[in-house]
């Protein structure tokens, strides 16, 4: 079974260029921050790769929002802005690989109790939630932002494992690492061709931290790199991940092909 290192994202993506060599460094040398920086290093993406495409709009998961409006859950700005120690898209893939299997909703949220000898987001959820309690929310107001948070990165996984074995079946070798995802925006990559991900007119694009800093600024040193960027339309229906039709998916990979032969 295909395997990716942090090690490899290092080799990859940091070899040539200053820009993503010293985003590392920084990331890697936070004060307080070294239980992330060990964690993520030492993840290795494997059962990501075993997902069929079939098992994401197949997965008969419980509602992550609820019945939560979003005009509601984003009054909470000390919510809404807030990003835990690990990124989003570190937890939901460590539990990928401890649990070797395509999770449920309800499975993350039992799984996420469990204790831990570093917290990684249930405890800072509480903490965040008191905060909200304390600037004078209810724990009903708290509790629903903090649940439409996580609730809509949850989707953001489940889209972006749905299109990376999409084009992986397409005949496309892609790769991901969460360290890549979270530190330089690739939310998979081909060989020199990066690719990124996102929903078209959303406040926040998949990944981890939002994307007023774009894939390719990371990389405009290195110019053997090149980012394709697929932009999933808005879809109004609620309660359902959004996942791009297969024929977008093959204008993708179509894309992908073409980059990669020039």
């Amino acid at each position: 079974m295909d395997k990716t290192t942090s090690a490899e994202v290092i080799q990859h993506f940091t070899s040539a260029g200053k820009l993503a060599k010293s985003e590392l460094d920084w990331w890697a040398n936070r004060d307080g921050y070294q239980h992330v920086a060990d964690r993520v290093l030492a993840h290795v993406t494997e059962a990501l790769y075993a997902i069929r495409p079939q098992n994401v709009p197949h997965l008969r998961t419980e509602h992550p929002l609820g019945d939560i409006k979003k005009v509601d859950a984003e009054r909470v700005a000390l919510i809404r802005d807030w990003f835990p120690d690990f990124a989003f898209t570190h937890i939901f893939h460590f539990m990928l690989e401890e649990e070797n299997r395509l999770y449920r909703w309800q499975d993350f949220y039992e799984w996420c109790q469990q204790d831990r000898t570093v917290p990684l987001l249930w405890i800072p959820a509480k903490v965040k939630n008191r905060e909200a309690q304390a600037a004078g929310f209810t724990y009903h107001e708290a509790y629903e932002a903090m649940r439409w948070r996580v609730g809509n990165f949850y989707y953001s996984f489940l889209r972006e494992a749905h299109v990376i074995n999409e084009l992986r079946e397409r005949g496309l070798p892609m790769r991901f690492h969460p360290l890549a995802d979270a530190l330089f925006r690739v939310d998979a990559w081909c060989e020199n061709i990066l690719l990124e991900l996102y929903i078209g007119n959303n406040q926040y694009k998949a990944g981890s931290h939002g994307r007023k800093t774009g894939t390719q600024d990371y990389f405009s040193d290195q110019p053997h790199f090149h980012v394709v960027r697929f932009e999933m339309p808005v879809q109004r229906t609620f309660g359902n991940v959004h996942l791009p039709s297969p024929e977008r998916i093959d204008q993708c990979a179509s894309v992908i092909r073409q980059r990669l032969s020039s």
